[in-house]
């Protein structure tokens, strides 16, 4: 079941774009005495380079999988099994912020806690499961802490990088032949859900501020009629938020500038009041 519930939850990150890239489930990889995060790419184990990263989630197996096995409540002559996939989710971004709120680093971990916990019916279903609840353990936004737990050796996480993890628990509650029969062997575990944009989540942690999200046009200069006579909160960029050094503002003209071209490929959000 290892398969499916990973990929159950890291579908769930992937519908909440300001979490950064999804890279899965990952391994802790030796080299030079040094444990570091690695994952899955092609088929091979590769280190996780943060710097090539504005933010990121990793998927990592946290400990053994238990079973609890009862005389099934419903079914004569059957058992219920309950078993339990631990995991630790991984998240990071790059440089602090600065914005009015108690920490949009900790909204947005909160907001990761909000869509993956409860129970999943859905995932019940796909496992012919009677039962699938997720739920958080233990949070840990300490992010020395957070590496000497996980990882060892010389390097170190940069003093303006932000780390978080929390510990959760997969529980499967169902009759012997969900996990052992060939529903579950031949099922894809293709789960769709709905996505939550990044200024969404970050209105969540804000309050009373308008958002305001469009595509880049392979330039630095932005007119926004929405913008005139409004005070910019937020300037983000595929879910990176900007310093104020990284663009300038005309609050009169509604004109923003960046400092580097903002490409067609890339999403711009502002919140602004």
């Amino acid at each position: 079941m290892i398969s499916p519930t990973a990929k159950y939850i890291n579908t769930v990150f992937e519908s909440l774009p300001y979490l950064g890239n999804v890279l899965g489930v990952g391994e802790v990889l030796e080299i030079d005495g040094n444990k570091l995060p690695a994952y899955w790419h092609n088929g091979e184990l590769q280190h996780i380079n943060f710097d090539a990263h504005n933010a990121l989630v990793l998927l990592l197996k946290n400990g053994e999988v238990t079973r609890d096995t009862i005389e099934h409540p419903y079914l004569g002559n059957s058992e219920q099994i309950t078993e339990t996939y631990p995991y630790t989710a991984l998240f990071y971004k790059r440089e602090s912020e600065n914005i009015n709120c108690d920490s949009l680093f900790d909204g947005v971990i909160n907001g990761a806690k909000k869509n993956l916990s409860g129970r999943k019916k859905d995932l019940a279903t796909a496992l012919n499961a009677e039962n699938v609840t997720i739920g958080i353990t233990k949070s840990n936004f300490d992010k020395f802490n957070i590496w000497d737990n996980i990882f060892s050796g010389e390097v170190k996480p940069k003093e303006t990088d932000l780390f978080a993890a929390f510990d959760l628990e997969v529980k499967i509650t169902g009759n012997e032949q969900c996990f052992t029969g060939e529903p579950c062997v031949a099922n894809n575990y293709n789960f769709e859900l709905d996505s939550t944009t990044f200024c969404e989540a970050v209105i969540s942690c804000v309050g009373n501020v308008t958002a305001l999200e469009f595509s880049g046009a392979n330039t630095t200069t932005y007119t926004k009629t929405e913008l005139i006579g409004k005070e910019v909160l937020l300037v983000a960029t595929d879910g990176r938020i900007r310093k104020s050094s990284d663009y300038s503002f005309n609050s009169t003209t509604g004109v923003i500038t960046f400092i580097s071209v903002i490409q067609a490929t890339q999403k711009i959000y502002i919140l602004y009041k």
